[in-house]
């Protein structure tokens, strides 16, 4: 799936780890078209199990923004989500200011 963002497609990237992530306060970058659940974003699936902490730092992709009830899922963990993904700057788009949530336990979404 694409978009557009400025004018130019927008294809999302998947970036996945076949086994554990550990960070030391590092940065993911990522553009989503930040809207509702279904928007297009790039992802970070791990495979195995997280730990340490990521500051996660999201580029709108031409999103108007817009009421999530899951949120935009940004990173899959297949194994024991313990480490912490925390934002970095706003993340907005026109009214909506996005956050980045663990729900269900295991995934990181934009909220």
């Amino acid at each position: 799936m694409s978009a557009y963002e400025n004018g130019h497609e927008f294809t999302p990237t998947t970036l996945t780890i076949n086994g554990n992530y550990t960070a030391n306060d590092g940065l993911l970058v990522m553009h989503t078209v930040l809207g509702d659940d279904n928007s297009v974003t790039d992802k970070l699936i791990v495979k195995g199990d997280t730990s340490g902490s990521t500051r996660v730092m999201v580029n709108n992709a031409g999103g108007l923004g817009a009421d999530t009830l899951e949120g935009i899922k940004i990173v899959e963990v297949d194994g024991l989500s313990e480490g912490v993904f925390s934002k970095e700057g706003r993340i907005v788009a026109g009214p909506y200011d996005y956050n980045v949530v663990k729900s269900d336990n295991q995934n990181w979404f934009l909220t």
